[in-house]
């Protein structure tokens, strides 16, 4: 998801939104590293490591900044939270756990696409919602929600660590992308992406000065979705590095999608329990 944040947006052809570029160097050690974990533990193994990590410190993130907004809340503009120093930390090792997980299987295909092309009825050339959920890095409802929990993240970190243009950028990008996920591609399949779509508003009107990062997010698809309306494909469709098939299952998604634990791809059948944020 790194990719996606940093460089989607970097090659756009009439571009109206804007991503900062990341360093090659930087980004090669990272996905030189990752593929080193992925292939000792195995991708099933890794990503369900990621995962748990990932929930375990958004969890401790969500009890900080929920303190601090309800003591902002009560015009305590002088309190300090216990903890508040680590938060720059912390958001971004959650981050990087989050994204890890949603690359744990390889690239994924519209990390590199503007998202002004993510269209109501296609992406990538695929009109067919599966592809079209595979295209996006979405294998099963666990991915959803690290997606989910990964565009809560940013904004965290653009609200909470000095709302800087950039910060925006990378936040409402994530954002944009769950809310096509669950708006254009799985409509009436459970999940709601209304806090999202706020999210992104707030941010236009109060650092980015314009609306081309929700631009087209409330367009409806003509027919609701026939496919997704119970949950996520079972099976992540995505083979295994050794060419085993599929990978295991995702549990369905629910409301909002962060309401509990999620089954984590696996032949071990391993959940990732934890406290959603």
């Amino acid at each position: 998801m790194l990719q996606m944040l940093e460089k989607c947006m970097a090659e756009k052809k009439g571009a109206v939104m804007k991503a900062p570029t990341a360093s090659d160097e930087a980004e090669a050690a990272k996905l030189h590293a990752e593929s080193i974990f992925s292939d000792v533990l195995g991708e099933e193994i890794w990503e369900a490591v990621c995962w748990r990590r990932g929930i375990f410190l958004s969890s401790y993130i969500s009890f900080l900044v929920s303190k601090k907004e309800a003591e902002e809340e009560a015009d305590a503009a002088n309190t300090t939270v216990e903890g508040m120093t680590a938060l720059p930390g912390l958001i971004t090792d959650a981050v990087m756990s989050f994204d890890m997980m949603l690359h744990a299987q390889g690239p994924i295909a519209s990390d590199g696409e503007d998202p002004a092309t993510w269209q109501v009825a296609a992406d990538g050339g695929h009109q067919d919602e599966t592809a079209r959920m595979l295209y996006h890095g979405v294998y099963s409802s666990s991915h959803l929600r690290g997606l989910k929990h990964l565009a809560e993240l940013l904004f965290w970190k653009w609200k909470h660590l000095g709302r800087g243009k950039a910060d925006a950028e990378l936040a409402a990008v994530v954002n944009r992308k769950f809310v096509h996920v669950v708006r254009h591609i799985m409509p009436g399949a459970g999940w709601t992406a209304d806090v999202e779509y706020e999210r992104i508003v707030e941010m236009e009107g109060a650092t980015l000065e314009t609306s081309a990062f929700s631009a087209g997010l409330n367009d409806r698809p003509a027919q609701p979705s026939s496919n997704f309306k119970k949950a996520l494909p079972a099976q992540s469709g995505r083979p295994s590095k050794s060419g085993g098939g599929s990978r295991g299952r995702g549990s369905e998604g629910g409301g909002d999608g962060s309401d509990g634990a999620a089954a984590m791809p696996g032949t071990s059948g391993a959940s990732c329990d934890g406290a959603a944020a």
